[in-house]
């Protein structure tokens, strides 16, 4: 039996009940289908840049279904079609806001296909007394009206609806905002009076995920910003870049400039490729890109950045894309701002944010260490353990060792080893990981593909005796840290030759591994 119609429209009502403000996104749905539309889900993903979610209180996802067919069924319909929304939109959201599922099943009120659709009704927390607009009375005629251009290139600006009003979003981490109290933004009274009010800056925990952090927020009317942008009030004399605003309702001394995109280097992660030691990949989230603005690489407008999305609920929060990878450091992002006519900010657009970590260089003194160690060859396995001197640099390692094995036998050895691959240890990870931006920038532990020679020798008067060179390959594990007790662990193979003809083949393969300990730096370099 149906529902009757004044039911379902209480329901509705009772479920769209708010209080402290919300705004409705409708995703609608082809006949019979809980499938999200390719051009729905482009609608969902841009949510995060299109609505103000700072102050989210609770969503609540209603499904809806049109009238044709069963009733009972067009409930579980709407019931998969809510949930299917709710689920794409889990990675979309701030976490640890309240969620709310109802399926109101079938809607005769509007046209066929839109009932055919679920409502995201997002509500926002109360406005807090802080956030009332207070307006500055200018005691002084003669000011001047200078607009923080520097503050704006370390912004990231947004056009975003809340409560159904058309706001500008300014999200910046540069500190003391907030206890500062220096920026306004400009209005218009009824009486067409100008009016200067103050910003007010919150402290926010803004995006999601891994780019969740603290930053400092305020939130302007689109019209005023547009028209003054924000600005510090300041005394006599003012400079070639001040603006007239009680004269004239406008901005006058302003151009456009190419600057970095600082509030951006700051929000990507990249990932590096062994074989690939030239670009890198990127990522940044999608409420921090505008699609209409254009970004370059670096300070020309020659290199055009541009912007791929991939499939997948992981990837859709993503805007992808490369930059080039210099020695220890990644070309910038840059993009047209706004800036002052006659004075415009320096770009530095080729002095790097970003830099890459670097292998560290190992201790270049001569290393009094201690080697522990077992070689196979000729179908014996044989510890052997002894002191020596080595002097390493990046590319190449010579030592020479001294010492007895297992058998109490004289053991020596001379080796040359020259490292033609040294790689982090993450690039042997098949699924290589995305990075942020860090400030350790050197990585101490990695590994080193090697060619080496060695001569080594036993003496024993019950044993046999040999004299031997052999060429190997191997793969040390090393620790440049000048502290590290033990700097290198190695494995290795090779072809071996005896000179003094103990075996009866003349070529064979051996295997070695072992490790040194750091006993003393025998000079400092």
């Amino acid at each position: 039996m149906k529902l009757p119609q004044w039911t379902i429209i209480l329901l509705t009502m009772l479920t769209s009940v708010h209080v402290h403000g919300q705004d409705t996104i409708s995703v609608f749905f082809d006949f019979g289908h809980s499938k999200i539309l390719y051009s729905e889900l482009e609608k969902l993903n841009a949510i995060p840049i299109n609505y103000d979610l700072s102050d989210l209180d609770s969503i609540h996802f209603i499904g809806m279904a049109d009238s044709v067919g069963d009733f009972k069924a067009n409930i579980k319909l709407s019931e998969k079609r809510a949930k299917n929304v709710a689920r794409h939109c889990e990675r979309l959201f701030p976490e640890n806001v309240t969620t709310k599922i109802t399926a109101l099943g079938e809607r005769t009120i509007d046209e066929s296909e839109k009932n055919r659709r679920v409502d995201i009704i997002l509500h926002f927390k109360p406005i807090q007394a802080e956030q009332v607009e207070q307006t500055e009375d200018i005691q002084k005629k003669e000011v001047c009206y200078n607009i923080d251009y520097k503050l704006l290139h370390r912004c990231h600006l947004r056009i975003v609806t809340k409560r159904k009003k058309e706001l500008t979003i300014i999200e910046t981490n540069i500190p003391d905002l907030r206890k500062n109290k220096e920026h306004y933004y400009g209005s218009t009274s009824k009486n067409g009076d100008f009016l200067a009010k103050k910003v007010k800056w919150s402290s926010k925990r803004t995006g999601n995920l891994w780019w969740a952090e603290t930053r400092y927020v305020a939130t302007i009317p689109k019209e005023d910003f547009d028209t003054y942008k924000i600005f510090k009030i300041e005394d006599l004399p003012c400079d070639t870049c001040s603006e007239d605003f009680q004269s004239k309702a406008s901005i006058s001394k302003e151009d456009t400039c190419v600057q970095v995109d600082r509030f951006l280097m700051e929000n990507i992660q990249f990932k590096t490729s062994l074989f690939n030691r030239n670009s890198v990949k990127i990522r940044t989230p999608r409420e921090y890109i505008n699609l209409e603005d254009r970004y370059f690489i670096g300070c020309g407008f020659q290199n055009e950045l541009v912007w791929d999305t991939k499939k997948g609920r992981r990837k859709q929060n993503y805007y992808y894309s490369r930059l080039p990878r210099h020695f220890n450091y990644i070309s910038n992002i840059t993009r047209v701002m706004d800036c002052c006519k006659n004075n415009p900010e320096p770009s530095e657009c080729d002095r790097p944010l970003i830099f890459c970590r670097t292998l560290g260089e190992p201790d270049r003194s001569f290393i009094l260490n201690a080697e522990i160690g077992s070689h196979y060859q000729q179908s014996t396995l044989t510890p052997y353990t002894g002191l020596g001197i080595s002097k390493e640099g990046y590319f190449s390692r010579v030592s020479i060792l001294a010492g007895t094995d297992i058998d109490l036998s004289f053991y020596g050895s001379l080796r040359y080893q020259y490292h033609f691959l040294s790689f982090p240890f993450s690039a042997m990870n098949p699924f290589s990981t995305w990075q942020s931006p860090t400030s350790q920038q050197v990585i101490n532990r990695y590994g080193r593909l090697y060619l080496g020679t060695e001569i080594k020798t036993r003496f024993n008067e019950n044993k046999q005796d040999y004299l031997e060179q052999n060429v190997h390959i191997g793969l040390a594990a090393v620790n440049t840290n000048r502290d590290a007790l033990i700097p290198r662990i190695f494995i290795q193979y090779g072809i071996g030759f005896d000179y003094l003809g103990t075996y009866a083949t003349g070529a064979y393969s051996i295997v070695q591994l072992g490790l040194n300990m750091k006993i003393a730096r025998l000079n400092k370099k």
